[in-house]
C-alpha cells in the first residue's frame, strides 16, 4: 500500500492573536534560560525558492511573529538539492532559537529515502516544533494535451511510452514523488523534467515545455481559474471545495488507496532549549488559530494543523516507510 496518510493534529493552542495586547507582548518576550528570547533577528529558512506554497506561509508567519515579539523575523530562502543545502544550514546553525527551518516533509522523509547518506540526520540534527499546515496536490496538464480525463490520459500515456514529460521543481521534490506514484500505479511510461525552482517548472508548464505536473492546489489554483492549466484530478481522498467537479485520482482513474498530500512544518536545530521550543511552538499555534490566518489560509486551500512537537516527530517516523516504499516501487532516481 502507498497511501500516504498524515497523523491527527494535536490540540491546538487556545489564545487567538487577536487578543494579544502590550502587557502580553511583553509576555512573549520573557525570559528563557535567564535571557529574553527573542533578542535579535530571527531566521527562518526555507528550502525552496520565493513564491512558492512553502515560501507563502512562511513570510506570512514571518511577519506576524515579528509584530508579536518585537524582533524582525525575516525568511532566508535556500532552494537547492530538493532540501539537502537548506537542511545541512540548519542543522548545523547555532542551536538557540534564532535559526529555524521551514519546511515540507522531503528533506526528513522522502530524501532518506532517494540518499544512502545525507549531510544531516533527520531525527538527530534537528528539533521538531510543530506543524503548521497541510496541502492537497492536484494533477494538472497544458490544455494543449489531448484528454480531459485521467482515463484518457492514461489511455494515451499507454499509447505513447516515453513520449511525454512531466515537470517538477526537483529531483526528490514531493512533486518527482507523487508524479512516479501514479506512473507506478497507472503502469505508464512518462519522462521526469527537473528544474531548480516551482516557478520555473510551472511557467514552462503553462509554455507547454512539458505536458503535466503534481503540484500544490495553492499554487495552482490562479492558472486554473485562468485556463492556462486543465485540472484532471486532485491527489487527495477527497474532492476540494475549490475544484468541487475534479474528482479525486482514486476514482477517476481507478486506482485504489492512491493518496497524496503534503505538509508545511517547523523546526530548529537540535539542543534548542526544550523552552524555547515551547515559546517558539505556543506563539505560533496562536497566530495560526486567529481569526485573521485561519481566514487567510483556509482560502488559499490550507489546512490548519498546529501539533505539538511529539506529534509532528511521529509523522515523520510513520511516513519515511512509506516513502521508502514508493521509491521502491516506482524505481525512482535521483540522477
Amino acid at each position: 500500500m502507498t497511501r500516504i496518510n498524515h497523523a491527527a493534529a494535536g490540540v491546538l493552542c487556545a489564545l487567538a492573536f487577536a487578543s494579544f495586547q502590550p502587557s502580553a507582548l511583553a509576555q512573549a518576550t520573557s525570559s528563557v534560560s535567564g535571557q529574553v528570547y527573542p533578542n535579535k533577528p530571527v531566521r527562518i529558512v526555507n528550502h525552496t525558492g520565493a513564491g512558492g506554497s512553502i515560501d507563502l506561509v512562511a513570510r506570512t508567519l514571518s511577519q506576524k511573529l515579528s509584530e508579536l515579539w518585537g524582533q524582525q523575523v525575516f525568511v532566508d530562502n535556500k532552494p537547492g538539492a530538493a532540501g539537502i543545502v537548506a537542511a545541512e544550514l540548519v542543522a548545523k546553525s547555532a542551536p538557540d532559537g534564532h535559526t529555524l527551518f521551514i519546511s515540507a516533509e522531503q528533506p526528513f522523509t522522502v530524501l532518506p529515502a532517494l540518499h544512502a547518506k545525507l549531510p544531516y540526520s533527520p531525527m538527530k540534527d534537528f528539533a521538531p516544533i510543530t506543524l503548521l499546515v497541510r496541502m492537497q496536490y492536484a494533477l494538472v496538464a497544458n490544455p494543449a494535451l489531448p484528454v480531459k480525463s485521467v482515463p484518457e490520459l492514461i489511455a494515451y500515456l499507454r499509447s505513447r511510452p516515453g513520449k511525454v514529460n512531466y515537470g517538477s521543481p526537483g529531483n526528490g521534490t514531493n512533486h518527482h514523488l507523487g508524479m512516479e506514484l501514479f506512473k507506478t500505479m497507472a503502469k505508464v511510461n512518462i519522462v521526469h523534467v527537473p528544474y531548480k525552482t516551482n516557478a520555473a517548472a510551472t511557467t514552462d508548464l503553462i509554455a507547454g515545455e512539458v505536458s503535466l505536473m503534481f503540484n500544490t492546489l495553492t499554487f495552482l489554483e490562479p492558472q486554473i481559474k485562468a485556463g492556462k492549466l486543465r485540472p484532471l484530478a486532485v491527489a487527495g481522498s477527497n474532492r476540494v471545495p475549490q475544484l468541487p467537479d475534479v474528482p479525486t485520482l482514486a476514482e477517476a482513474g481507478k486506482l485504489p488507496g492512491f493518496e497524496f498530500s503534503t505538509w508545511v512544518a517547523l523546526f530548529a536545530p537540535a539542543g534548542t532549549p526544550p523552552e524555547v521550543i515551547g515559546k517558539i511552538r505556543t506563539d505560533t499555534a496562536a497566530l495560526l488559530n486567529s481569526a485573521e490566518l485561519t481566514e487567510r489560509f483556509t482560502g488559499l486551500a490550507f489546512e490548519i494543523v498546529a501539533s505539538t512537537p511529539d506529534e509532528l516527530r511521529t509523522v515523520i517516523q510513520t511516513e519515511t516507510p512509506k516513502y521508502e516504499e514508493i521509491v521502491r516501487q516506482s524505481g525512482a532516481r535521483v540522477d
